[in-house]
């Protein structure tokens, strides 16, 4: 394969991870695509870049276990061959499993991976993609400083990029990152960057945006605004978006609807957020729900269903702790298991070649 086929693979690849930050089943259809036209056998860093551009969707869509374990054999594969920059996206991948699953050790650990593999030569989404992926572990680790130093550079590295959506997702969490670390000013800074972006693009504020907007708005005083980012999540359908975003909304939306005094709007919020969390088993957001159910009573002096709510947040608190240990266990178990298996495919693949008494090779080999 000449230079220039070899150019023209590298560049179409490009064009379907940048499709990951465009639109997701996009991405993923156009590497099914790809990976069908390439047909059976091995096609080394190609197919499997394309397959990981397929283990982001499945992460990102909630098929978290099908995804990280897809990544781990493609890393696997990537380290018997040296190839650095397929590393560097496997660890890219497992670290945002590990961030989603609340591991920040294992998140951190592959996102400096990720980013101490990948050469400088490479496109600069790629390069902000893996930034960010830092950038959320620091934050989810409680290194605020740090995560807001990385989100810059992931910000300079597609400061003129108005095609995809990496810029929105940086801002965005770099506005919750100024949230989590109790700077306010900051914080609204970046929202207000956050919201340019989104007008200039013309791309509406998804329902994860909404809840970091409306937060901050919150915690300024901004009330009546965050009442009007927030209100279309009781409208949502979360078929069209991310259920744990919209359960997520539906939570800020109570919240603020009970700073105004407004409980009986509190109420309807949290009604419809109980309805979300059970069609959809949201154990996170049933637990918070049922903490600001409490709250709500409890501003209608209905302490004894405050003290019922309270116990119930409790419960499913702890139930909630249990089932994110429990699959966290699982996944690194199932990961665990993959490599030793490989490691004895390998073991017997060796001993099947040598000599048993001089461990010479035999004619086998």
């Amino acid at each position: 394969m000449d230079r220039t086929e070899v150019a023209s693979i590298d560049s179409r690849l490009a064009r379907v991870e940048a499709l990951y930050w465009i639109d997701r089943l996009t991405a993923f259809n156009a590497a099914q695509l790809w990976l069908e036209q390439l047909g059976a056998g091995d096609h080394g860093a190609t197919s499997r870049r394309l397959e990981l551009v397929q283990a982001s969707v499945r992460v990102r869509s909630g098929e978290i276990s099908q995804g990280a374990l897809q990544a781990q054999q493609i890393l696997v594969w990537a380290v018997e061959n040296g190839d650095f920059a397929v590393q560097s996206r496997c660890h890219r991948v497992l670290g945002s499993v590990f961030d989603m699953v609340g591991d920040s050790a294992m998140a951190l650990e592959h996102a400096v991976a990720a980013n101490n593999l990948l050469a400088d030569s490479e496109e600069p989404l790629m390069r902000a993609a893996v930034r960010l992926c830092l950038a959320d572990a620091l934050d989810c680790a409680g290194s605020h400083d740090e995560a807001e130093i990385r989100y810059g550079e992931a910000l300079m590295l597609v400061s003129d990029d108005d095609e995809t959506k990496i810029r929105y997702v940086i801002l965005n969490n770099l506005a919750f990152n100024y949230f989590m670390a109790h700077n306010p000013t900051q914080a609204l800074a970046a929202v207000e960057r956050l919201l340019t972006v989104s007008k200039l693009n013309g791309r509406p504020l998804e329902m994860h945006a909404r809840d970091t907007v409306g937060r901050i708005y919150l915690t300024v005083g901004r009330v009546i605004e965050a009442v009007q980012v927030l209100l279309p999540a009781m409208d949502a359908v979360p078929a069209d978006s991310n259920p744990d975003d919209v359960a997520m909304c539906l939570v800020a939306l109570a919240e603020v609807f009970r700073a105004q005094g407004q409980t009986d709007e509190a109420q309807q919020a949290i009604d419809r957020c109980q309805v979300v969390c059970r069609e959809h088993e949201l154990t996170h957001w049933a637990a918070e729900i049922s903490r600001e159910q409490a709250e709500t009573f409890a501003a209608t002096e209905d302490f004894r269903s405050a003290f019922e709510s309270y116990r119930d947040y409790h419960q499913k608190s702890e139930l909630q702790r249990s089932t994110t240990n429990e699959a966290r266990g699982r996944l690194l178990d199932t990961m665990f298991r993959t490599t030793e298996a490989r490691r004895e495919s390998e073991r017997y693949r060796e001993l099947s070649v040598r000599d048993p008494l001089t461990g010479l090779h035999n004619r086998r080999y």
